[in-house]
């Protein structure tokens, strides 16, 4: 004990808590390894830690001990101390390691499923992107232990809604599709089990039972929607979750307050014939499917021509808005995937994204400066000087007074939330689009194999997304819970399985 008592000294008139630490690791090594006394050198290691979290040595030895004597509950309450001890850190990989550890010992060793739940899911906070940590919440909200809590198959498909949302196309999500239409069939959500069948279907991975479910429940072709995704839904369910909602609310006070005046073009301008406008009351299957894609996603008021050549389809900047139909979308196209591009295009009629459909980034560019330069008439401009003026002068004439207090209020919120680069705003703003656009073609085609096979063959898009990430941002939305509202709003949800 004389040598304890010696450490004990130093510690006492020891000024830095590092140096502490390093004497109670000392002390804890002679109860330890000379008096066999494991209590005390616990201690002495906690005491090494208050003094100095980054000690890591010292909790490895509590571990070891603890592991040892198989002293579960002791080990669990060291675990939690130590996560306490490295809150505000910045000690982020090592926190979810001990977090999800500390959930591995209430799970297998005290067989403690409740608190195992709670301690992964703090994991699942720290570090959202470890698949393995919703693997495990997906098994443990199937243990017998949670049989009766009235949430728990939900929060079940949840952990593997996660799993898919890390790999969409991995081979680790198939397990989980398999597992949220098991589930979803448990639970009499014919609906969900069925889009989850499609997504299987395409990926093909359905066995004969999956595959028959979904192919029995298919609609023969594109439904009548019932409903129409008002504002409130297109910006809280369809639109990208990282659309910068400011900016394009901002872009459609603009474009209603003074988008006759930005350079609108004529028909002449897109090299089309003098009357292409298309008859909506032909039997055509185009038409059909527009005017079902239409009525769901209400977009901007816009008329609707027919272009001779094969030009796809495309959004154009005439007055009023454009929706052109170029020949090759006629005929030899799989009503889905026609439904899935039509959607698409549409999303570029929504009054928050036409602008930056219809014009260039420069152009985008220089109609910001003008609204800046309006709002607050000391900004420096540096290019496009001539150009800028012309716009704050049609600003100040054309936009009512309402539209100018709601577009300075606008430019303050956009201002602090994007301090960065104008350019980076509106390419991140680009790629969020395509992400809305990929979302409500899914939405109105209701077949994600037909989708699937549609982006297969894609060569480009409207911003530098990759084909594989637009498939994967496919998958991500018809699993979500967004997808299955907006089905129901719609009233395209099936009502009730097969036997």
């Amino acid at each position: 004990m004389d040598a304890i008592a010696i450490l004990q000294k130093q510690v006492d008139i020891e000024d830095t808590k590092e140096q502490r630490a390093k004497i109670y690791v000392k002390m804890a090594a002679i109860y330890h390894e000379m008096l066999n006394d494991d209590t005390a050198a616990i201690q002495a290691l906690d005491d090494a830690l208050d003094c100095d979290p980054d000690q890591l040595e010292a909790f490895r030895a509590i571990d070891e001990i603890l592991t040892k004597r198989k002293d579960w509950e002791a080990q669990a309450m060291a675990y939690v101390r130590m996560i306490e001890r490295l809150k505000g850190r910045s000690s982020r990989d090592l926190e979810y390691r001990l977090t999800a550890n500390l959930g591995e010992i209430y799970r297998s060793r005290l067989k403690d499923m409740q608190a195992a739940v709670d301690a992964y899911q703090a994991a699942a906070k720290i570090k959202p992107e470890e698949k393995r940590t919703y693997e495990i919440l997906a098994q443990l909200f199937e243990q017998p232990e949670f049989e009766y809590q009235s949430d728990a198959i939900d929060r079940a498909v949840e952990a593997h809604r996660q799993i898919v949302a890390l790999g969409p196309i991995s081979k680790e999500a198939a397990p989980s599709y398999k597992a949220m239409r098991r589930l979803y069939m448990k639970m009499n959500q014919f609906d969900r089990a069925f889009v989850v069948s499609s997504i299987m279907r395409a990926m093909e991975i359905a066995d004969q039972e999956e595959a028959k479910f979904y192919d029995d429940n298919l609609e023969p072709g594109i439904p009548w929607f019932s409903g129409t995704i008002e504002p409130a839904r297109w910006e809280s369910l369809l639109m990208s979750k990282d659309e910068n909602i400011v900016l394009g609310r901002l872009l459609q006070v603009i474009y209603q307050g003074i988008g006759p005046y930005l350079d609108v073009k004529e028909l002449k301008d897109l090299g089309l014939r003098r009357k292409p406008e298309m008859d909506l009351d032909q039997k055509l299957v185009f038409v059909n499917i527009y005017k079902a894609a239409s009525k769901a996603l209400g977009p901007l008021p816009h008329k609707v021509y027919r272009d001779d050549n094969p030009t796809g389809l495309k959004v154009e900047f005439l007055a009023p808005p454009a929706f052109i139909v170029g020949s090759d979308m006629m005929s030899g196209h799989d009503e889905y995937e026609l439904a899935f591009q039509i959607g698409r295009q549409l999303t570029y009629l929504h009054p928050m994204h036409f602008l930056a459909a219809v014009k260039n980034l420069t152009e985008l560019k220089l109609l910001m400066a003008g609204v800046f330069k309006y709002c607050n008439p000391d900004i420096e401009i540096a290019t496009g000087v001539e150009v800028v003026g012309e716009l704050v002068k049609t600003i100040d004439r054309k936009m009512n007074q309402q539209q100018k207090n709601q577009m300075v209020k606008l430019v303050d919120d956009f201002m602090k939330k994007n301090p960065g680069p104008l350019d980076d705003a509106f390419l991140d703003y680009f790629r969020s689009m395509e992400i809305t656009a990929l979302r409500a073609g899914t939405l109105v085609s209701c077949n994600v194999p037909a989708v699937m096979n549609s982006l297969r063959v894609e060569q480009s898009g409207f911003s530098r997304m990759e084909r594989r990430e637009k498939v994967e941002e496919v998958l991500r939305f018809a699993v979500s819970e967004d997808h299955f509202v907006l089905r129901r709003a719609l009233g395209i949800s099936i009502d009730k399985g097969v036997a």
